[in-house]
């Protein structure tokens, strides 16, 4: 259908970073009764988020979670249910991310938590939300947050920011000795 072709067009614009060409071919598609709507929307959000339009891009990733939400219910349990969740997940944090670049780290805290801890995009969250509770000045929360990659569940995520982001936080706490240590360990 020309909505696939328009939404593949615009997704091909995005990755080669030609956003307000991406935005102008998911603008043109104006369909909300097709089972592509859902990833559209999240595609818009992220477009809009980039282009620093943030409250444009938070009111379409709300969009983006409630069509997602009517999708997921309407589905059985397989592959395209899964694929709606994890776009619906990817759209709570989109508002989240959004607000983290536009600065309100408060509310992005609060859009955080509202990403349940069984979201398969939950483990590299964790990252994001120790980021933005570094920016709130809660130097414990981050390393609280930065702590969770410790556990087994999560041996498989490896991101050497992880480790910058603890020593940073420790030099602010003025605990240099841990701050050493951990640029040692890395």
């Amino acid at each position: 259908s020309s909505v696939i072709v328009k939404y593949i067009l615009a997704k091909k614009l995005f990755r080669s970073g030609r956003y307000n060409d991406a935005l102008d071919e998911l603008r043109k598609i104006n369909s909300f009764n097709n089972p592509v709507t859902p990833f559209i929307l999240f595609l818009e959000g992220s477009t809009l988020s980039i282009l620093k339009k943030y409250d444009q891009s938070i009111r379409v990733f709300n969009d983006c979670v409630r069509v997602s939400e009517k999708e997921i219910k309407n589905q059985e349990v397989g592959y395209r249910k899964r694929q709606l969740k994890i776009n619906r997940d990817n759209c709570i944090v989109g508002i989240a991310r959004s607000e983290f670049a536009w600065r309100k780290f408060d509310s992005a805290n609060l859009h955080y938590l509202d990403l349940e801890k069984q979201s398969e995009v939950w483990p590299e969250i964790l990252f994001e939300e120790a980021w933005n509770s570094y920016y709130q000045k809660d130097y414990n929360r981050t390393l609280g947050k930065l702590v969770t990659y410790k556990a087994p569940v999560l041996s498989f995520v490896f991101n050497p920011e992880i480790d910058v982001l603890r020593a940073v936080t420790y030099l602010k706490m003025c605990l240099w000795g841990d701050s050493r240590r951990v640029v040692e360990e890395f």
